[in-house]
């Protein structure tokens, strides 16, 4: 068992063993007070001793309970899955506490008996009392380990039945595009709210200073593979791993909802954090995004277009990063504010300006350029707007390209042919784009 998750895990135990204590002393102290409310001067009576037994019985029981869940929040919150070892480890730790708190227990219940003075009872072996009434707390441990036992392995069954004839990546010996194509097309059709699906989408932060450093592209080749070998490591028993293309590799987890899969994402980005080579002294870092159908999108087909967004999200925060894609929620017309209808309102007015320049580029001997400035304006304000609005930005930028160029005092009609079929194509585009911006309003 990782020692920093048994660390953790004894953090959490230690808490709640102290509220416990905290909560057994009051309960005996209000025992005490009960007497003396009744203006009782007898010896400790059969009544008085199982009372102070049950409070003992109660803390045992709550310590046992408490060993066990602070293993199962520590495996949860770091996103791992208990091996078969482990939950063994886990039920001798939770049989140590009982016998632990027992011993202790039984030393307190005999202090405050012999303390005062009893009748009756001889010969009570409090120790064996507090065994035999504190088995049915252990009996809970065993059914809540057979549930996480049988979730687990639930969890750990494989992505997919592997067969010589799918395809392999020869650089990463990750499976290539074209299974996942397959992959994922089989796994929508699986998945269920129930039993969600969710992908990982990533690539290395500024892989190409590495291939362009001293080692070339040998360097980033292994780079490469020293990525690829992270993910499978960390993913083996859990999902799929792929190389999409470049150095870009995508994980596709069944049964994993988005949580579960950032939760998995997380350990993919540390254990890429965490790679040493003669050439890699400082590591490599990933951007990670993380997208779940059906619950980032109902449409499986867009959950790569989804998850690659999450991904550049990372990206543009400063990459080694793992975000989520946003959930399904209602239509983005339904949460505009006023101020973003004034905004979008905006846009959509200097994008319609832009489309008559693009159309009609010469009036007179003067060229109607369209204005960079105008357009970048118009991208920040939609950006103001919505993140879902991420494909609208994308075509922003893609056409902000172009109007660089012809800023710069390039004639089209003067220009490559290349550059006049741009123009045409910006005529063609933004039509469709300010429709799709109409239908927010």
């Amino acid at each position: 068992m990782d020692q920093d998750l048994e660390k953790y895990a004894g953090s959490v135990y230690e808490s709640a063993r102290k509220e416990s204590a905290r909560i057994a002393l009051q309960a005996q102290a209000e025992v005490v007070q009960a007497r003396r409310l009744q203006g009782s001067t007898l010896p400790l009576s059969g009544v008085d001793i199982s009372a102070i037994l049950k409070v003992f019985d109660d803390h045992i029981g709550r310590c046992v309970l408490a060993r066990f869940e602070s293993y199962r929040i520590a495996y949860t919150e770091s996103g791992r899955t208990p091996t078969e070892h482990d939950l063994s480890d886990i039920l001798s730790e939770c049989r140590t506490v009982r016998v632990q708190e027992i011993g202790h227990s039984a030393a307190a219940v005999n202090q405050f008996i012999n303390s005062r003075a009893m009748v009756g009872l001889p010969g009570l072996d409090v120790q064996g009392t507090l065994d035999s009434n504190s088995a049915h707390d252990y009996d809970r441990v065993l059914e809540k380990l057979k549930v996480w036992k049988a979730k687990t392995q639930l969890k750990a069954a494989p992505a997919e039945v592997q067969s010589p004839e799918k395809q392999r990546d020869a650089l990463t010996s990750t499976y290539n595009k074209a299974e996942f194509d397959l992959d994922l097309a089989t796994l929508a059709a699986e998945s269920t709210e129930d039993c969600p699906a969710s992908l990982l989408f990533m690539d290395l932060d500024k892989f190409k200073s590495i291939n362009d450093g001293p080692g070339g592209h040998e360097a980033g080749n292994r780079a490469l593979q020293a990525f690829a070998a992270s993910l499978l490591q960390v993913c083996n028993g859990k999902g799929t791993v792929y190389r999409w293309g470049g150095d870009e590799l995508c994980v596709l987890l069944p049964n994993h909802s988005i949580d579960e899969a950032t939760a998995v994402a997380e350990r993919v980005r540390q254990a890429v954090r965490a790679i040493r080579t003669d050439e890699l002294q400082d590591g490599l870092n990933t951007s990670i995004g993380v997208a779940c159908f059906p619950e980032s999108t109902p449409d499986p087909s867009r959950l790569v277009s989804q998850a690659d967004k999450a991904m550049y999200a990372s990206k543009e925060a400063g990459g080694n990063l793992v975000s989520k894609a946003l959930t399904c929620a209602a239509p983005a017309a339904n949460r505009q504010t006023p101020t973003q209808r004034v905004l979008l309102t905006e846009v959509i007015s200097e994008l319609e300006d832009n489309l008559e320049r693009a159309r009609a580029p010469i009036i007179g001997d003067a060229y109607r350029r369209p204005s960079s400035q105008v357009w970048k304006n118009s991208r920040n304000k939609i950006g103001l707007l919505d993140p879902l609005h991420y494909d609208v930005v994308q075509i922003y930028r893609e056409i902000e390209d172009w109007l660089t160029v012809v800023e710069s005092g390039v004639h089209p009609n003067m220009g490559s042919p290349a550059l006049n079929n741009i123009t045409a194509s910006l005529a063609t585009r933004l039509p469709s784009l300010i429709a799709e911006l109409k239908k927010l309003l």
